[in-house]
């Protein structure tokens, strides 16, 4: 690894890249959606700040910033929410904090600042809960796949997201080395969601229809997307196209209502249950790792999840 010369004259964005990504974030395998969300952070603070270095960054700047940010304008015309302008904040605070003292709880920091200043987020805006994506709008989307260039790997793709509950980024990573022959999927921590859990996922008949024809396109992966995940922005655009066509409004949603609809349903049935296929670490990591055998639990229920009508 290239060792930096480290300064207090750097801006935040320069002690980023020298110190915070390497030492913080690929040292640690960090998501590179978290990277990304650094990258936004750190050219919102330039751009609204006069960006000084870290020796004279006070807590005047980071009032600044959030004065300016809660002044953009958000994806849908409407001023930008005050969640994301916390969010960015967050990223800025976590490279900030790394310019400053080392101590028990922070290990690597890089002793530049002897105490950084911390911003005074605004109030949280309570999200209101998305629209369930129902039986009849997954129908009317896998029937206006018609429309897409390759209609069967998104009707595979959305039944098999729909069935197994799993997360988009996860489903787009799978690999048939995972696949095994009796329906459950070993899923690496490497590609699950934090980077800190995997293990067996259920793929019920339904799913397992799914990827049948999927083996044509002869790649390593399940579902194969040039570019991924560079190119995740191209495939929410496919599919907000696709919405069109297919008459669907579902604000809030889109590959996770598959998700949030599969487990509603079987939150319904046995809590237990969904909280496994869930896989949240809160609960269900625990209970799945030490306490329950998933294989006797697992499938029974999910074999029976209703199915869309096209």
């Amino acid at each position: 690894m290239i060792r930096s010369t480290l300064s207090d004259q750097m801006t935040l964005g320069d002690f980023y890249h020298a110190y915070v990504l390497p030492i913080h974030r690929r040292a640690r395998q960090a998501d590179p959606k978290t990277i990304a969300l650094d990258e936004v952070a750190l050219k919102h603070w330039e751009r609204l700040t006069r960006n000084p270095p870290l020796a004279e960054i006070t807590e005047y700047d980071m009032a600044d910033f959030v004065m300016a940010a809660m002044e953009l304008d958000g994806r849908h015309g409407e001023k930008i929410s005050p969640n994301t302008v916390i969010k960015n904040c967050i990223h800025l605070q976590f490279v900030l904090d790394r310019a400053g003292p080392r101590s028990r709880t922070l290990r690597n920091a890089a002793n530049l600042i002897s105490q950084p200043p911390g911003f005074e987020k605004p109030k949280a805006r309570r999200r209101a809960t998305p629209m369930l994506l129902s039986l009849e709008d997954i129908g009317k989307w896998l029937a206006a796949c018609n429309t897409a260039d390759d209609s069967e790997w998104w009707r595979s793709l959305i039944i098999f997201l729909y069935n197994t509950g799993l997360r988009i980024d996860c489903t787009m990573k799978l690999e048939w080395s995972m696949v095994g022959d009796d329906g459950w999927l070993t899923i690496p921590a490497t590609i699950y969601k934090g980077h800190e859990h995997g293990g067996a996922f259920f793929a019920n008949r339904f799913a397992v229809q799914a990827l049948a024809g999927m083996k044509r396109f002869g790649s390593g992966r399940l579902f194969p997307w040039a570019g991924w995940p560079e190119s995740a922005s191209w495939l929410q655009e496919q599919r907000r196209r696709i919405w069109r066509e297919a008459g669907i409004d579902q604000p809030g949603n889109g590959f996770h209502g598959l998700r949030r609809a599969l487990l509603t349903w079987l939150s319904g049935r046995n809590d237990l249950v969904a909280r496994l296929v869930a896989g949240h670490a809160a609960g269900g990591d625990m209970l799945r790792g030490h306490y329950v055998d998933i294989k006797k639990v697992i499938p029974e229920l999910l074999e029976q999840v209703p199915q869309p009508i096209v």
